[in-house]
Order: C-alpha cells, then structure tokens, then sequence
C-alpha cells in the first residue's frame, strides 16, 4: 500500500500555509449553505463511520429485514486483530470500521486536541447538520442527478460503478 498515499497535510502545515498567504479564516463570510449531512460530519473520531452507515442504511431501507452489526478497531493493532478475527471466522458483525490511529482522526499524530475534545467537537458539528444523511442532502441529490441518477436508489443498483480491477 506505499503507493496508495501522495501526500500528508497537518493542520499545523494548513495554518502556516493560511498564515503565509496573510487568510483569516475567522474574517471571511460565513457559507449559508449547509453542505454536509451529520453522517459526514462524524466520521472522524471511532464510531462515527459506524454511526453514518446506520444513520444512512435505516434511511435507504427503513424496511430491511436484517439488524445492522458494526465492530470498530480503534488502532493499527485493533485493526490487525480484527481482520485475523475475521479471517479466522470469529466476527458476528456485518460492518467493519477500522480507524488506523486510537480514536479516530481525531486521535491522529498531529491533532491539536485531546481526543475527547476533538470528539466532543465533531459530534457538536455533526448535531448542528441540517441534513441527518448524505440521502437527504438537495446538493448530493443534485450532483446526482448530473451524474444521471434520477434517485439514490438508482446509484445502488448500479453497482458496476463500485468496481474497479486492482
């Protein structure tokens, strides 16, 4: 996988860069719109990718006829556990999150916060969403319908755009 990253910003390099280029962010105009739903707001602490694939299954098929079992690994060792569990035919669940640092992203190697801060902020961001899933957003529904899906259901049944050789 060396080749599957290009580059890495922290955010200390993303402030220097605002800093640099004389950008306060604090002073420019608020953007009305609302262009995230909570279910992406809250994938970056561990949980949270959980979370917004209930959120959004339980949209798409309030009817479903089977129970939605996540685990989450929390970490590279959890992580390597859990796929040999799997591999191993010890995991009951039927949705993996595997988040490489300990909380989530917002655990990572050059986050500004403690964990709990940060996680604390992204749910507070992710309840302030207008929007509760992705499946309700005017502006995802737009651009797929540029896309030439007249509906999200059309984008799931359509599940040659899913795969790609490797």
């Amino acid at each position: 996988i060396k080749d599957s990253t290009d580059y890495v910003l922290t955010f200390d390099e993303v402030a220097k860069m605002f800093k640099d280029a004389d950008l306060d962010l604090a002073s420019l105009p608020e953007d009305t719109k609302d262009h995230s739903s909570t279910a992406g707001r809250i994938y970056a602490h561990t949980g949270g990718v959980s979370k917004a694939v209930q959120m959004t299954f339980e949209h798409l098929c309030p009817d479903h006829k089977f129970p939605l079992r996540s685990i989450q690994a929390n970490g590279i060792m959890e992580c390597k556990k859990l796929l040999a569990d799997v591999q191993a035919g010890n995991i009951k669940a039927n949705f993996m999150e595997g988040m490489g640092c300990i909380g989530g992203c917002v655990g990572g190697p050059r986050s500004l916060l403690s964990r709990e801060e940060a996680t604390k902020h992204v749910d507070d961001y992710g309840a302030e969403a207008r929007y509760e899933t992705p499946a309700e957003n005017p502006y995802v529904l737009e651009i797929l319908l540029r896309l030439g899906f007249d509906t999200v259901g059309s984008l799931l049944h359509n599940d040659d755009i899913f795969t790609r050789d490797i």
